[in-house]
């Protein structure tokens, strides 16, 4: 039996970086930073811990998810050191202020234990004493595991308020030797660090420069739509229908630039009671304001506002308590055809754009835990 002969497939193109001549790029996902290689030192009288892979002048060593927290302990006088345990320890702390409840658990704990004998053929303490901790990316809770929290603390205002708080802290336990002659103290050292576990979104936000009507047209699964209405106090108004439209990925990096789209519709009527700032002019003859006498005290884009915010959901001992705050506030813009130049009596469709950041102080995302749910 004779096989067909075997040419091999050319080769595949060579792969660049950036889009080539005729070429666009539709999506890109930037690499991951490169780490940081400097280090963090703490001295203690004869005695210094320094950290690897830290940034230059922190206050505090940070690490990330899978992170591996290294480095060395100095001893000046080694002689005198029998012992070493080296700890990474982590806590949880949720209290409720209006009734007084409190729940805690450990969310890391981790040691290695360094011997060191002066009896027969031991080994002596070196100056130099390097350890290695990978982070482990879970803890275990009531026989369930849980991804690890992020470093944070937070204390709400007021009598129903909350404090929770989650840290973490390198500790390394010192015991000395013993002798007839002297009695030297143990010691302890303790780094606390923070623990900023980062992911990435599935998807990648809509373009730069985007066009929304033609986005939303030609690719409507990169949006998602919330709707909602707004009532009027008046029985003789119809409802305001509000559209807003972010995109569809809905998970987003601390430092990323969210675009929004706006929308509002209701008939004029409805669309003059809801901006009573606006001049007489701006609307058809047959429907002036209902007032001759008006003010201008704000402009149409300060009438809307688009604020991030975060809640905090804590539950214990079946008591719950849910705590609002503001984290940044976005930039409106108004979009052509603007109220101004309306003449239709009946259906009236205003658009605005515009993007929100998350706060410039805001280091930790969204995450859930037992009897604990940060969202943004």
């Amino acid at each position: 039996m004779m096989l067909p002969s075997y040419t091999p497939p050319s080769p595949p193109p060579r792969y660049l970086s950036a889009a080539g001549h005729g070429e666009k790029s539709l999506a890109h996902t930037p690499g991951a930073r490169p780490a940081p290689t400097s280090t963090f030192t703490k001295h203690e009288g004869r005695t210094s811990i320094i950290l690897d892979s830290q940034e230059d002048g922190v206050e505090r060593p940070s690490y990330g998810r899978h992170a591996v927290v290294s480095g060395v302990i100095y001893f000046e006088n080694p002689s005198i050191v029998a012992e070493v345990v080296i700890k990474l320890e982590g806590k949880l702390e949720v209290y409720l202020l209006s009734t007084g409840d409190s729940t805690s658990y450990k969310t890391l704990n981790t040691h290695c234990r360094l011997t060191w004998q002066t009896s027969g053929n031991g080994t002596t303490c070196p100056n130099l004493v390097p350890f290695r901790f990978h982070l482990p990316p879970t803890f275990e809770y009531e026989q369930e595991y849980h991804p690890m929290p992020p470093s944070y603390e937070i204390l709400s205002p007021g009598s129903s308020g909350q404090f929770v708080r989650c840290r973490y802290q390198l500790v390394v336990a010192i015991t000395k030797r013993r002798s007839a002659v002297s009695l030297m103290r143990d010691k302890i050292m303790t780094i606390p660090f923070n623990y900023y576990p980062r992911m990435r979104p599935e998807m990648p936000i809509v373009s730069d420069g985007y066009d929304f009507f033609a986005s939303i047209k030609m690719n409507p699964g990169e949006w998602h739509q919330a709707t909602s209405q707004s009532q009027p106090s008046s029985g003789d108004l119809s409802p305001i229908t509000v559209d807003i439209f972010i995109p569809a990925t809905r998970i987003f990096a601390i430092t990323d630039v969210i675009p929004f789209h706006i929308q509002l519709s209701g008939d004029i009527s409805s669309m003059r009671a809801f901006f009573p700032e606006l001049p007489p002019e701006v609307y058809p003859p047959t429907l002036q304001p209902l007032e001759t006498s008006w003010k201008r005290k704000k402009s149409r884009r300060e009438l809307l506002r688009l604020l991030l915010m975060r809640r905090v959901s804590v539950q214990v001992h079946g008591q719950r308590s849910e705590h609002d705050e503001q984290t940044s506030e976005g930039t409106i813009l108004p979009l052509p055809p603007d109220i101004f130049t309306v003449t239709e009596p009946q259906e009236l469709q205003l658009h605005w754009r515009g993007e929100i950041m998350c706060g410039s102080d805001l280091a930790v995302g969204s995450f859930s835990l037992p009897n604990l749910t940060f969202s943004c």
